[in-house]
């Protein structure tokens, strides 16, 4: 092999270290998160918004939630945001 004499390239040694671990799952970015619920949870279910998108999301109790109050991300399954009353 003509180059197996060149220093090794710097991103090698860390192809093995997790970096960004949620870089590429967008969900998990938001666990921690506070928002604000524009919307009522009835039945404990509803939608929010995080950032420019829609997400479908659950009360972790399964209560319901009026709009207007402050909720914290603390999972998300799939699609799925689950959030508990702050």
């Amino acid at each position: 092999m003509p180059f197996k004499h060149l220093p090794q390239v710097p991103w090698q040694r860390y192809r093995g270290a997790d970096i960004e671990p949620n870089l590429n799952r967008r969900g998990q970015q938001y666990v921690g998160r506070r928002i604000t619920l524009s919307e009522d949870f009835r039945d404990g279910s509803g939608r929010l918004q995080l950032d420019d998108t829609w997400w479908p999301a659950r009360a972790a109790d399964c209560r319901p939630i009026a709009s207007g109050r402050l909720v914290e991300i603390i999972a998300v399954s799939g699609i799925e945001v689950q959030v508990k009353e702050c």
